[in-house]
């Protein structure tokens, strides 16, 4: 390569792998949570190389507790795609791993771009429900940023260390290397980072190779995995886990993001949630959140007559949101419910009565079908939480009762359904009403 286009080069790639933060505006009282769900840190399980029980073993077990990893691919070993694609569907990312799993420093700037570009295309060719823009560097050997950032907008290394809530440099993001050949070989040392990663308010990002004696490097024990993830499944409420892909995506979004209210009343708000970067790469929702408006008690946030998902926390509402969507309005009534669901939910009807007996939730109410019901709670983000089935007794009054704890926070949508009705596919018996919370 020439000076002149190797100058060239550098021109139109900086653009892309520039990461500085541009200027944001946060309207008050609103707030961006640093990791969706204003959770206190972030982690990603990455695996290299293709070995054989990552797609046996470790996406079977991640799939346990819905939890996405990512899977950085060498692509001219790849022997059939049908197990990368049946993990993409599932929610998986596959990105690069190069074509030949070379080391990157010290080779021509034609013999990157090849290894960079040929892997990405191909895994583009074959996955074609996802983007590949994220890639892994083979023995942790850094390529040339500016040949790197024109095919990827984040790229892992090893240095072994903690990200802060930002990485310093996205084109060489830190993980540690996990299994016999360092020091996370056991449930105890992993559940160590996730800890480290939580007290840090971080991004602990993790590099596993081979499972048991599938052959690959530095193997780990499928019986350490699974009980490190089970660990930290019980962490969710603080930790979010997802892939290396969409955890960068969201750093960077919520770092560009914009909110800007433009107008409200005493039974709406509505208010606009931007960014400057490219909508088909960073599409990933950011977590916003604002006190519930005074005398609120419910509330529906749409975005172009969409449900987002929502939910209110103690006096806030929280809500996800992808940027540059459109206008979000919150409502002071939910005007939508589940879905599935035909009618639109309204006041409980006349007659509902509920009453609080020891731990449980007792209420009745008037119907006028004589079959059996479906009785179906679902909370503020459309989720069913509870199903039971009952009849009307003789007064014509169904009664049912539910755990005290469903309705603690939030408002409860309740869905009636004949199941007969159901049935035949003849929604005129269903029927949805609000149901505030339990005091």
């Amino acid at each position: 390569m020439t000076r002149l286009s190797r100058a060239w080069l550098a021109a139109v790639m900086v653009p892309f792998f520039c990461h500085t933060a541009p200027a944001r505006t946060i309207d008050s009282p609103y707030q961006v949570g640093t990791w969706p769900g204003f959770r206190t840190a972030a982690l990603s399980y990455t695996f290299d190389d293709n070995c054989s029980n990552q797609l046996a073993v470790a996406v079977p077990l991640f799939n346990q507790y819905s939890l996405k990893v990512t899977l950085f691919t060498v692509t001219s070993w790849v022997t059939s795609w049908t197990g990368l694609k049946n993990a993409a569907a599932q929610g998986h990312e596959i990105a690069s791993h190069t074509v030949t799993h070379v080391s990157l420093g010290g080779l021509s700037n034609a013999t990157q771009d090849n290894e960079l570009k040929n892997s990405r295309d191909a895994i583009n060719t074959n996955i074609t429900n996802q983007k590949c823009v994220t890639m892994a560097y083979p023995n942790c050997v850094e390529a040339s940023d500016a040949i790197t950032s024109s095919y990827y907008f984040a790229a892992r290394g090893c240095s072994g260390a903690i990200e802060p809530k930002t990485p310093v440099k996205f084109m060489n993001i830190s993980s540690f290397v996990c299994g016999s050949t360092g020091s996370y070989t056991t449930a105890q040392s992993l559940n160590g980072l996730a800890n480290q990663a939580i007290n840090s308010g971080g991004w602990c990002i993790l590099l596993i190779h081979g499972i048991d004696n599938d052959g690959g490097y530095s193997p780990i024990a499928s019986a350490v995995l699974s009980s490190h993830v089970h660990f930290v499944d019980s962490l969710k409420s603080v930790l979010w886990v997802s892939t290396f892909g969409n955890v960068a995506r969201y750093v960077r979004e919520r770092d560009s993001v914009s909110v800007k209210e433009l107008s409200s009343n005493a039974n709406s708000v509505t208010l606009q949630v931007t960014d400057n970067l490219d909508s088909s790469i960073f599409n990933y929702s950011v977590t916003v959140r604002r006190p519930l408006p005074a005398g609120w008690t419910q509330i529906s946030v749409t975005q172009k007559g969409q449900r987002l998902n929502s939910s209110i926390a103690g006096q806030n509402v929280m809500f996800d949101v992808v940027p540059n969507r459109g206008d979000i309005v919150l409502s002071s009534s939910v005007t939508s419910v589940a879905a599935g669901s035909r009618q639109t939910s309204s006041p409980a009807p006349q007659g509902f009565h509920a009453r609080v007996v020891e731990n449980s939730v007792n209420f009745s109410l008037p119907i006028t079908c004589s079959g059996t019901m479906s009785v179906e709670l679902f909370d503020a983000r459309g989720t069913k939480i509870a199903a039971l089935t009952s009849r009307a007794d003789e007064s014509g009054f169904l009664t049912c009762a539910f755990p005290k704890e469903l309705f603690n926070s939030g408002i409860v949508v309740v869905r009636l359904i004949e199941l007969r009705t159901r049935m035949s596919q003849n929604n005129a018996t269903e029927e949805c009403f609000l149901f505030s919370k339990i005091r």
